[in-house]
């Protein structure tokens, strides 16, 4: 007979090999990575843009919108794929009201078309 706590050796043979890949990269990073401190490596950006003393700043509104299609669809997915992998033996009523979901989905995103909402257009 098998002890419960024998069935998770497995998971603790992965875990304990995860973490040993973690540390040994890391220690591989810190002694095998290049060290040229400078000026410019010093500074928080290293790309040429100059520092701003804020952080905060206006951020154009129609990034907004496909922030929000995007979480909107990965909802959806969240809602669809379960559905999909464990109701699949089931009546019509589980179908009838998922497609429902759908559809509401689909006229939000056709109304996103018809309105030009996600149509990129310079701010000049």
């Amino acid at each position: 007979m098998v002890s419960v706590a024998s069935e998770y050796v497995p998971l603790a043979i992965l875990g304990g090999v995860s973490l040993l890949l973690v540390f040994v990269t890391l220690l591989g990073n810190r002694f095998m990575g290049p060290r040229r401190a400078s000026v410019t490596k010093l500074t928080n950006y290293e790309c040429g843009e100059k520092a701003t003393p804020g952080a905060r700043g206006p951020i154009d509104v129609q990034y907004y919108m496909y922030i929000l299609t995007f979480l909107i669809f990965d909802v959806e997915v969240m809602f669809l794929i379960p559905f999909a992998i464990k109701f699949q033996h089931l009546g019509v009523g589980p179908i009838l009201a998922i497609a429902f979901f759908v559809t509401l989905i689909l006229v939000g995103y056709l109304y996103e078309i018809r309105k030009k909402l996600l149509n990129w257009r310079s701010l000049e």
